[in-house]
């Protein structure tokens, strides 16, 4: 039934788990930069705070953090905050892109190892559905990342190994149901 929605419905469903993706990951980073991380100074605004930790992670400290502090003072939090939505929405967009993308091909591998036809938009739409649990987990797992040392050594092998059980076996789920179809006529 999914794979039959049509793309425009996938895609539209995509981006609304990104949307709630990146704005879970946007708030705990918030989170993380307002009462996780110490400073040295004090009385730091939120967007200062969020360029010294982001060139911090670059590990690139030197005349850039005096620069890059005078830009933040131009910026209210609610801009940097909105920046910081944007720039995780088309950075996670595209990257998830990807693995739609991968997933399906691995998926049309499957129909052909399943000898069951089926075009690459159905493959497609399937991908994207796929991806909703693993996409889940990715989100509490980088929100239990960022707020704590927690860390799962081989995560992304899994995110993608999850997604690739579910299409697998939504695919071998159509061929039995069309076997049974066969069956009945």
């Amino acid at each position: 039934e999914l794979a039959a929605l049509g793309v425009k419905k996938a895609l539209i469903y995509f981006t609304e788990l990104i949307v709630i993706f990146c704005a879970i990951y946007t708030g705990s980073y918030v989170y993380y930069i307002s009462n996780v991380v110490n400073f040295e100074e004090e009385n730091l605004s939120l967007s200062q705070k969020v360029i010294k930790t982001m060139i911090k992670e670059t590990q690139n400290e030197n005349e850039q953090m005096n620069q890059a502090l005078e830009i933040a003072d131009s910026y209210s939090d609610t801009a940097m905050i909105g920046s910081l939505f944007i720039s995780s929405f088309i950075s996670f967009f595209i990257a998830i892109l990807l693995d739609v993308f991968t997933l399906s091909i691995f998926g049309m591998f499957t129909c052909l190892i399943a000898k069951i036809k089926m075009n690459y938009k159905a493959v497609f739409n399937m991908s994207i559905y796929a991806l909703t649990l693993p996409l889940i987990l990715r989100t509490i797992y980088v929100v239990i990342t960022m707020l704590t040392s927690f860390e799962i050594k081989y995560f992304e092998i899994m995110y993608i190994a999850v997604s690739y059980i579910t299409l697998a076996a939504a695919i071998f789920l159509i061929k039995s149901d069309v076997i049974k179809q066969h069956l009945e006529l």
